[in-house]
């Protein structure tokens, strides 16, 4: 019996839009979730323990008492008005009314688009709204990125509706656009041009808005067949297998396309994973939380509970005067050492280089008299300290790493 839900369950969230037209049919018959208390949701501190904890075990908990059960229906977008705003893919007469989410009553509004990306958000920033008194307004088509009027093979469809949310960020002039997609490029993966270059042209295009614009990644995600609300089940005492890693969801494209157009790029692994895995669930001292409704979404429960951990991720750039971040991940701890501190004048001395991220290229440089670096050693003249950094350069979602100091003392020969 329980297997016959959990099918049921992957069989429509593979058709996303269907359930949720099938599920819900209007605001009047669901309602919104009632917005809870701040209070009531773990810090992001407290979410990233209850993550650690989740990642360490490998025996699957008693998903039919998670926090939603795992065969409970919980799709990834608010019910209220998800027709109109979304499922529909048009925009209705009113959309700053009926697709308006957070504090309803502010003038300062922050205006969400794209696919079902940024469908799945809204419980979370309709939270955040309301703490930090944004209205939050969004428009979503399924399966219709925020790039899609620049992208090849997009459809016209898709691109006019796209192009037509553009124009009303243009005309609203909104403090703040989060343009939202799915991109599964991951950190050792070339990043998508069409997808880069479709991106900063649709940032190009919000420029008449003069909103301050703010990319947000990607969510971890599988592939269908390896779908969390199936796979724990298939697994049940190797729940690793159903896991992925961050490295394998680093939005590459994004984070090329927020360091090209200096835009903020939001960072939101830290709300799914540790820095090494991510796990399908957060092990909270209330219970078991769910996070995924499916393959490529968030279940709508997770969505509200990890509203205040995001809400430290995000609001540091909700001010207009907050310098651009770098959008890439730091390299792990970049180490050089040196096969002797002392050696004779003239003599080269080998550097070994450990550690850091990417494939980025591995140079030295060294400072002090006559010192010189020939590929992965160093050599100076007798009475010199040559002081040697090694530097890896960034690669795919990689920054820049750089070591400590290495010295070499350099000496007379004796006799």
């Amino acid at each position: 019996m329980m297997t016959n839900k959990f099918t049921l369950r992957i069989g429509t969230t593979l058709a996303l839009v269907s359930l949720m037209a099938g599920t819900f049919t209007t605001a009047s018959t669901a309602g919104a979730s009632a917005p809870h208390k701040t209070a009531s949701y773990p810090t992001l501190t407290q979410l990233k323990a209850d993550i650690v904890t989740a990642g360490q075990s490998n025996n699957a908990p008693d998903f039919t008492k998670s926090i939603p059960p795992l065969s409970q229906d919980n799709s990834a977008v608010m019910p209220q008005n998800h027709q109109q705003c979304f499922s529909n893919g048009s925009i209705p007469s009113d959309p700053a009314t009926t697709c308006g989410f957070g504090d309803l009553t502010s003038k300062q509004m922050i205006f969400m688009f794209g696919d079902s990306q940024v469908a799945q958000w809204i419980p979370s920033f309709n939270q955040i709204g309301i703490n930090l008194h944004f209205k939050i307004v969004y428009l979503a088509k399924p399966e219709c990125p925020p790039w899609a009027p620049h992208f090849p093979n997009s459809g016209t469809v898709c691109s006019n509706f796209q192009s037509s949310v553009i124009a009303l960020a243009n005309k609203w002039k909104p403090m703040f656009v989060m343009p939202v997609g799915l991109e599964t490029t991951a950190a050792n993966q070339v990043g998508w041009t069409n997808i880069r270059l479709a991106f900063a042209a649709t940032i190009k295009d919000l420029k008449p808005s003069g909103a301050k614009i703010i990319l947000i990644g990607s969510i971890p995600h599988s592939s269908p067949g390896q779908d969390p609300t199936i796979c724990p089940v298939v697994y049940p005492t190797n729940i690793q297998k159903c896991e992925r890693t961050p490295q394998q969801n680093a939005s590459t494209t994004i984070r090329e396309v927020a360091a090209a157009m200096h835009v903020t790029f939001l960072d939101i692994i830290p709300l799914f994973c540790t820095t090494t895995i991510c796990p399908i669930y957060a092990a909270g001292p209330d219970g078991n939380h769910l996070m995924y409704f499916n393959y490529a979404h968030m279940d709508r429960q997770y969505a509200a509970w990890v509203s205040s951990a995001l809400q430290t991720l995000v609001a540091p750039y909700l001010a207009l005067n907050v310098p651009v971040p770098s959008p890439w991940l730091p390299q792990g701890p970049l180490v050089a050492s040196v096969s002797s501190s002392s050696a004779t004048g003239g003599t080269s001395v080998p550097v070994s280089v450990k550690g850091g991220d990417g494939n980025g290229q591995l140079t030295l440089s060294a400072t002090g008299t006559g010192c010189v670096v020939h590929g992965l050693s160093v050599t100076g003249p007798s009475g010199s300290t040559c002081v040697v950094v090694a530097t890896k350069a960034g690669s795919y979602a990689y920054g820049t790493a750089t070591s400590a100091p290495v010295s070499v003392t350099f000496h007379r020969a004796n006799g």
